[in-house]
């Protein structure tokens, strides 16, 4: 599948609301604790679920999201499917850096089309920001995205992130906060020393502390309807702080999962984190596997100097073009289908 038709069937159809079953699906937070700040790892509960297992959704009398009318910003990932048949990355992961393109299995390195990011997408409304994260594909015994998928804001631009939003194994395609953590950095030690650079093997806790998501401002996310490897999270602006400049970034990961011990390269060396790239000493991916990240966009300010984790190659970041207007648009387009892998 062209990635270039996927990006523009994508911003065709992205306005468009259907209705359908939110998904059962329950996970649990192994040692979770609001309370005391101690470091998260998020786990499925139970087996896989099928996108038949999924029940009536309940009424929701909370603000949600709109169907967002303006792409704001724009990230690419690179398509690890090209070389997926050959079990290895040829770009888009430095480990050191929290640069990772790893949608791989540990050891074996079978292709995970379901954490293999192609764009994430930044639009908002009066009271969300909302962020589109496009897969290159479903998971091949479940048919579902099965996974973790989340967006790190660093509201501070400091380039430590500062927030994390997650969406565990998304099915809904309608609205919902179930299965939706939000996670805070409250001693900004995500990145560790040396923001730069991995610190491996460092003691900091990450993500230490979990927030609330049952009140009135609240995180959603949801599947887009009739496009099953396009995941949306919405944030509510108060959530993390009503930021009127910040840095974004996605992800997906269907591995560690624990925002705990954000950033991975600083709690897992590189020789015992692995390689995607084959060639490269630690090939192949071993503790740190079955995710991927974009670099970060930044979002109403355009700075001329580095920040770490920003998408840059050097110079001021251009002023964007105005929001590309999404409008409604006949599906005469197909969804499009995850590669087939052997």
């Amino acid at each position: 599948m062209n990635r270039t038709f996927i990006k523009y069937a994508f911003l065709l159809i992205l306005a468009a609301s259907l209705f359908a079953f939110s998904a059962c699906v329950t996970v649990e937070m192994n040692g979770s604790n609001a309370q005391n700040g101690e470091p998260t790892a998020v786990v499925l509960n139970g087996q896989p679920q099928s996108a038949e297992a999924t029940q009536q959704p309940t009424q929701d009398d909370r603000v949600l999201p709109t169907d967002p009318e303006y792409v704001e910003g724009e990230v690419e990932d690179t398509d690890s499917s090209k070389f997926a048949t050959e079990r290895r990355v040829v770009s888009g992961d430095s480990y050191k850096s929290n640069f990772f393109e790893r949608p791989f299995t540990s050891q074996t390195m079978d292709y995970l089309p379901a954490v293999d990011i192609l764009y994430g997408y930044i639009s908002s409304d009066d009271n969300f920001f909302i962020y589109t994260i496009i897969l290159a594909g479903v998971d091949y015994e479940t048919n579902t995205l099965l996974g973790s998928y989340g967006v790190e804001m660093d509201i501070d631009a400091d380039g430590r992130g500062d927030y994390s939003i997650w969406a565990k194994d998304p099915v809904s395609t309608t609205w919902t906060s179930e299965n939706v953590r939000i996670f805070k950095d409250t001693n900004n030690d995500v990145g560790g020393k040396d923001k730069y650079t991995s610190d491996a093997p460092s003691a900091g806790n990450g993500y230490d502390q979990e927030l609330p998501n049952t009140n009135a401002e609240a995180a959603f996310a949801r599947v887009m309807p009739e496009y099953p490897t396009v995941v949306q999270i919405a944030v509510h602006r108060a959530l993390v702080e009503n930021p009127a400049e910040f840095l974004w970034g996605v992800w997906a990961d269907n591995g560690l999962q624990d925002p705990g011990q954000f950033d991975y390269d600083d709690h897992y060396t590189y020789k015992d984190a692995g390689s995607p790239i084959s060639g490269n000493q630690y090939y192949p991916l071993k503790a740190v596997y079955a995710c991927d990240n974009t670099c970060r966009r930044t979002y109403g300010f355009y700075p001329d100097y580095r920040i770490p984790n920003m998408c840059w190659s050097g110079g001021p970041v251009l002023t964007p073009t105005p929001g590309f207007g999404i409008i409604f648009f006949p599906r005469l387009i197909p969804t499009p289908k995850p590669p087939i892998i052997k």
